[in-house]
């Protein structure tokens, strides 16, 4: 077994410690990244979603439409309401976010195909929040989905998207 001199030993633990820091720094600024991101998007959508519900209050009053008085609605119109606000923005982000897989799931002509983990994760929500909740609920989602990613061709959405919630 080799001898190693007392600044050699100290050489090379300051050697390994300097290679441990910098992993560990490396590990840490990409957790720290993928945390920011998750927090950003998630700062976005919820901006995003005030965004659209003051331009949808914008263009109501420009159309001439009466201010809405929220509380003065019954619950369940209320929940319709809220459900196709929900619908556009989902539809929106998709379209925002995956214009890529959007572009190629037109023209492949199967848009579920690319867009599936989006597309079942809004359902999931959409029918957690709202149709499981209001027996009178439409498949907003769905027509949004078809208005905005398909524009207006069902058929696009391809042969294994799952069709409407109802």
């Amino acid at each position: 077994m080799p001898q190693y001199s007392e600044g050699d030993s100290v050489s090379r633990l300051s050697e390994i410690l300097a290679s441990e820091l910098t992993g560990l720094r490396t590990e840490l600024a990409g957790r720290l990244e993928q945390e920011l991101e998750r927090i950003l998007a998630e700062r976005f959508r919820a901006i995003a979603r005030q965004v659209g519900a003051e331009l949808e209050a914008v263009r109501e009053r420009a159309r001439g439409a009466p201010d809405r008085d929220w509380a003065a609605l019954p619950i369940e119109e209320r929940r319709h309401l809220e459900a196709q606000r929900f619908a556009r923005v989902k539809a929106a982000e998709i379209r925002l976010y995956q214009a890529e897989a959007v572009a190629r799931g037109r023209v492949r002509r199967n848009l579920y195909n690319e867009l599936n983990a989006a597309i079942d994760s809004a359902r999931q929500t959409f029918g957690q929040e709202y149709q499981a909740t209001c027996s009178s609920m439409k498949d907003y989602l769905h027509l949004e989905l078809v208005r905005v990613l398909a524009q207006g061709d069902a058929a696009l959405l391809g042969p294994e998207y799952p069709g409407p919630l109802v």
